[in-house]
């Protein structure tokens, strides 16, 4: 009789076991299966660093065949260049329990470098203590990064072109105050970027112009950009002309402020207004006369004062 009991419970227990251990495999096999087909590049390697799998998105990824990578250390996968600070990393995955994602880059079969957010989890033995090997799931960002790269560049040019140019640039706000001044429109006017942020742009604008600048600016903030003159006045009390556009800046389709565009024209109005008051004076002179001749409607002899008067000739008479 013990020996039927002992036998039924042995079998009983062997029963079980079997169960387990086809439950074990199933549950193994899911896992397999759901890894090797998963969209995302993963990756798992044991604690010798060598790889244990390698998914299908991951030959895809990279160009590998799986049954080339079984085996290999995974530094192998490691652009040389960072290879020393990845496998560093790598390392610390598998010795402890690593909660941040990790940008690493890795290479494909071709050369090129591919960039890809990792999180891992590490896999333990039967003790549920010992880690056996680490499992990382990757996400393709190379396209993100590529396209980061090239904003910045796009940015640092727009800057250096923006600091550089001949053009006195600046930027306002909604309620007209400065937000940023290029470093011409700061020599030009004598006051840094630092001083005038935050202030209203009627701070430097003659008292004359300010009710146009006004109705340009409300115009601006409407999506009409805008052309006008105005006088501005620098720290050294000179007076300065500027030729403006002036455009709304929007973010979406909401307007957000204004970005101006002005030409230094101060020599140019100074020469003209020099020029029509010679004119003036010339036309107002009794002792000096205005001489041509025309024929059949065309100008052949001009003297200097009638040219002057006409508006043909800089040339001032002496």
């Amino acid at each position: 009789a013990v020996f039927v009991i002992l036998a039924f419970v042995v079998g009983g227990l062997k029963h079980r076991f079997e169960v387990e251990q086809v439950a074990l495999r199933k549950a193994r096999d899911y896992c397999a299966t759901m890894s090797r087909h998963a969209s995302g590049p993963i990756i798992e390697w044991n604690m010798a660093g060598r790889i244990s799998m390698f998914n299908q998105t991951m030959e895809e990824l990279t160009g590998f065949r799986s049954e080339n990578m079984i085996g290999r250390p995974v530094e192998n996968l490691f652009p040389e260049a960072v290879r020393d600070e990845m496998v560093t990393m790598f390392r610390r995955m598998s010795e402890e329990d690593f909660d941040d994602s990790l940008e690493a880059p890795i290479r494909g079969a071709d050369g090129r470098e591919i960039v890809c957010l990792w999180n891992s989890a590490n896999l333990y033995g039967p003790d549920g203590k010992t880690c056996v090997a680490t499992m990382a799931f990757g996400q393709d960002i190379t396209k993100v990064r590529e396209t980061e790269r090239a904003l910045r560049r796009s940015e640092q040019q727009y800057r250096t072109m923006v600091e550089y140019s001949n053009d006195l640039i600046w930027t306002m706000d909604c309620t007209g105050r400065f937000n940023f001044l290029n470093r011409r429109a700061q020599e030009a006017t004598g006051h840094p970027q630092d001083e005038l942020c935050g202030k209203i742009c009627e701070t430097l604008v003659e008292a004359k112009d300010a009710p146009k600048l006004k109705q340009v600016y409300n115009e601006s903030l409407a999506g009409r950009p805008q052309t006008f003159d105005v006088s501005v006045r620098a720290a050294n009390g000179q007076i300065i002309d500027l030729l403006v556009n002036t455009a709304p800046v929007y973010d979406g389709d909401q307007v957000t402020g204004t970005v101006s565009f002005g030409m230094d024209v101060t020599e140019r109005r100074q020469a003209e207004q020099a020029k029509a008051s010679l004119q003036t004076q010339l036309c107002q002179s009794h002792k000096m006369e205005a001489v041509g001749r025309l024929a059949g409607g065309i100008a052949h002899q001009l003297n200097n004062l009638l040219t002057v008067v006409l508006g043909y000739s800089d040339y001032a008479l002496t």
